[in-house]
C-alpha cells in the first residue's frame, strides 16, 4: 500500500475536476527499501549516582505543517530546560541529578521508536520480565536503561484557544510501573 501527499493547489484542482464527474489519477512510486539512517540530536546531563539510568526527554524537530507550537515549542522548551538545569548545576544552586537526563530531538512519529528499537538494552530498567527476548543480565547494574520518557510535543499550545488540554498519559495496565504514582505527584505539585 502506498500514499501520496499533494499540495493545496493540487487538491483544489482535483476537487474542481471531481465536481464534474469521475477523475482517474495515476501515480508512480520510484523507491527502494533498505537500511537507512536517522539523525538525532542528543544532550546529556550526567547523573552522579546512577549515570547509566536515564530519564529520556524527547521532542520532534519536524512536522508536515511545522509551526511555533508544533513542535518548536517542545524543542525550545527542551533546549531551555537543558540550558537552565546545566547553568544552575554549574553555579551550585541545585545539585547534579542522581540519574542522567538525556535530551533527544527526534523525527516525529518514528524517531523515539527507532532509537529504542536499536538500543533494546535501554528500553526499560529492572524489567527483564517485560520482554522475554531479553537475556537475564539485560538490565544488570551499570548497563544503560531508560527509567522514563517525557515527550515534549506542543507544550506551548494555548489550550483555551484550541479547546484542548495539556495531558500526561498513564502507562498501560499491562505494563505496571511506578510512573503512574510519580505522575500523580507531579500533577499535584
Amino acid at each position: 500500500s502506498s500514499g501520496f501527499q499533494i499540495s493545496r493547489n493540487q487538491y483544489d484542482m482535483l476537487k474542481s475536476l471531481m465536481s464534474k464527474g469521475p477523475v482517474r489519477v495515476h501515480g508512480r512510486i520510484d523507491a527502494t527499501l533498505g537500511p537507512g539512517k536517522l539523525t538525532f540530536v542528543h544532550a546529556y546531563i550526567r547523573g552522579t549516582e546512577h549515570p547509566e539510568r536515564e530519564v529520556l526527554i524527547t521532542g520532534h524537530l519536524d512536522h508536515p505543517k511545522w509551526s511555533a507550537n508544533d513542535n518548536a515549542s517542545g524543542s525550545g522548551a527542551m533546549m531551555e530546560a537543558a540550558r537552565t538545569l546545566q547553568k544552575l548545576i554549574a553555579e551550585k544552586k541545585i545539585p547534579a541529578p542522581r540519574l542522567t537526563i538525556h535530551f533527544m530531538w527526534v523525527p516525529e512519529y518514528f524517531g523515539t521508536l527507532a532509537y529504542v528499537s536499536n538500543h533494546p538494552e535501554a528500553r526499560r530498567c529492572d524489567a527483564a520480565w517485560d520482554d522475554p527476548r531479553n537475556k537475564p543480565d539485560a538490565f544488570a547494574p551499570g548497563k544503560p536503561c531508560i527509567v522514563a520518557n517525557i515527550n515534549t510535543d506542543m507544550v506551548g499550545e494555548d489550550t483555551v484557544k484550541t479547546n484542548s488540554r495539556f495531558y500526561f498519559t498513564r502507562t498501560p495496565d499491562s505494563v505496571p510501573s511506578f510512573l503512574d504514582a510519580l505522575l500523580a505527584d507531579v500533577l499535584q505539585q
